[in-house]
């Protein structure tokens, strides 16, 4: 009997801890909630630029003779919907390999080449692409860094209507890296020579715009025409075939603070030479 006592105790102690257990239960779920989940998502601008030449028709350019001149116009202008950059351009200068430039099946010692597309192609230095051509505007700034390049042929009435800068320049800022690269920097300077600091210009799809009302959509062209010297004589001979590469390069104008222009500068150098990540696009 005492036995039977004791199960009933147990028992009894048992379920009056189940149902401690299902009160407590029962009052927490009134003193709790969870809302419904709400998601915001940022998305990043990001930056972008195009590389446009209004004037140049790449498939109406017929082969030339010396004395030739065509135009060709390369001027960056801000992508759609990109955040505000500043901006370089590079030219690359390129003679097609003939057989004077091989001895014995290799190439001659002092010569550079590389390939674009199928073909192969002589890298030439600044200077030496002047010998066959011009470029208006830039060419007489061989070897004089920090120079303004001048304003020559720029019509204020090309496509879209773009804003575009007074009394802003390119300014040649020399080669850049080891295979015959030529910067120019986009913006305004107070004095010319290599001491000169570059002022640089936002490119901004919002230019013109009362809150941005210093920025310009879109650069003016580096130079609007090329044209060929009818010296050397090319007796004898065919005139060589060319190809001029301009590039863009892009730079988040955010990051900076004011006055930073030599980190400008530092990070479109880095970008030109191939060791970041950021825009360029390029135009042959």
């Amino acid at each position: 009997m005492k036995n039977k006592k004791l199960l009933k105790v147990a028992t009894s102690v048992a379920a009056l801890g189940l149902v401690a257990a299902v009160s407590f239960g029962a009052t927490m779920a009134y003193l709790t909630a969870v809302s419904p989940k709400k998601t915001n998502t940022f998305t990043s601008n990001g930056i972008s630029i195009t590389l446009d030449e209004p004037d140049y028709r790449k498939d109406e350019t017929p082969p030339y003779s010396p004395g030739d001149s065509f135009d060709k116009d390369p001027e960056i202008k801000a992508g759609q919907n990109s955040e505000a950059t500043y901006v370089a351009m590079t030219l690359q200068y390129f003679r097609k390999a003939d057989a004077d430039d091989y001895e014995q099946g290799k190439l001659k010692s002092g010569l550079t080449s590389k390939k674009l597309g199928s073909e192969d192609w002589i890298v030439l230095t600044q200077t030496d692409f002047f010998k066959i051509a011009e470029l208006n505007g830039i060419s007489d700034e061989v070897g004089t860094i920090g120079n303004v390049v001048p304003i020559t042929d720029h019509a204020e009435s090309d496509m879209n209507k773009d804003v575009k800068p007074t009394n802003t320049n390119w300014i040649y800022g020399g080669p850049v890296g080891s295979n015959s690269t030529y910067v120019y920097y986009y913006g305004k300077s107070a004095a010319q020579g290599a001491s000169a600091s570059v002022n640089f210009i936002k490119i901004d799809t919002t230019a013109g715009t009362t809150s941005d009302p210093d920025d310009v959509v879109a650069t003016n062209p580096l130079f609007t025409k090329v044209t060929f010297k009818t010296t050397p004589n090319y007796v004898g001979k065919k005139a060589p075939d060319v190809k001029i590469v301009a590039t863009g390069y892009a730079v988040r104008a955010g990051s900076y603070e004011s006055g930073a222009v030599a980190n400008i500068k530092t990070d479109l150098q880095t970008l030109i030479t191939g060791n970041s990540g950021n825009v360029s696009l390029q135009n042959a």
